[in-house]
């Protein structure tokens, strides 16, 4: 009877179509689940790149349209390197 909460991270043109949308809508509903939206945070060892606020919000929009409780989740920390993925991969890398 527990709600799991999947957290997802946005990455402009790897998972951020709405095809990823409804595929994440299905196995959310299978276990009765929400969903955080996070739009990815820069790595220098990473080139990928967060969507923009239109493709955020249209693939949040596929989610809560499909049932699924949707939070869009802001990050937080960007410019100084704090931001969610970011330490880790400093940390891992040092």
């Amino acid at each position: 009877g527990r709600i799991i909460t999947f957290e997802y991270t946005l990455i402009r043109g790897m998972n951020d179509a709405p095809a990823h949308a409804r595929r994440l809508a299905e196995l959310a509903r299978e276990v009765h689940g929400r969903v955080n939206l996070i739009s990815l945070s820069p790595v220098a060892e990473f080139e990928g790149q967060a969507p923009d606020r239109a493709t955020i919000n249209a693939f949040a929009n596929v989610l809560a349209g499909q049932g699924i409780n949707v939070t869009l989740r802001e990050s937080r920390g960007k410019g100084v390197g704090g931001a969610c993925g970011q330490l880790r991969l400093r940390h891992a890398s040092g």
